[in-house]
């Protein structure tokens, strides 16, 4: 008897895999254009969300998802006069991540990953008046995922495109943070 070697069911079409995506951020506002020591303490936060991931055969993927997310960010003061400033915010994240999946063992990839993050804030407290968010940012990201069977944990950075904080007339802030995601889709490949 002669055996063949089998394609995959996968090979040429499009799969299709829904999934659910918990994560934890850790916020670093600041400008990650320059090289100067900044007064920046770090903030955390974390959200739910839902995504979508498109698979062509078994190694490139886009995944699309939308999330609700609460943060919290730190400020160090500008001047000696203020103090530390926290703002807690909502925002509703639309995501838009690419990566090629490679296979490092039995059942386990790796893949690099880009991609963008889109988000407005839903709303936010803070205690100054002089203190300035503008509701939309926009991200770059780049990272690295981890994959077995049906869960996914993927390390992010993004870096925050547009100057979202505004603090009087003295400093301007990127939005930027890492992100650990843990994703759990709902079919197999």
């Amino acid at each position: 008897m002669f055996g063949q070697t089998g394609q995959s069911c996968h090979e040429g079409k499009l799969a299709i895999r829904w999934g659910l995506a918990p994560s934890f951020h850790i916020n670093i506002p600041g400008d990650w254009k320059s090289t100067k020591s900044a007064n920046n303490s770090y903030g955390y936060g974390g959200g739910v969300g839902l995504l979508c991931n498109l698979r062509n055969g078994h190694d490139f993927f886009v995944e699309a998802g939308i999330s609700i997310n609460c943060d919290e960010l730190k400020l160090y003061a500008i001047d000696k006069e203020t103090e530390e400033q926290n703002l807690t915010r909502w925002c509703a994240s639309i995501p838009l991540t690419c990566g090629y999946q490679f296979c490092i063992g039995d059942e386990l990839n790796i893949s690099p990953l880009i991609g963008f993050d889109l988000s407005y804030s839903l709303s936010g407290k803070y205690r100054r008046e002089d203190l300035c968010v503008k509701p939309f940012n926009l991200s770059g990201g780049i990272g690295v995922g981890l994959q077995r069977d049906l869960i996914s944990i993927d390390l992010m950075g993004y870096f925050g495109l547009l100057k979202t904080i505004d603090i009087g007339n003295s400093a301007q802030k990127n939005d930027n943070k890492v992100c650990i995601t843990v994703k759990y889709f709902f079919t197999h490949e």
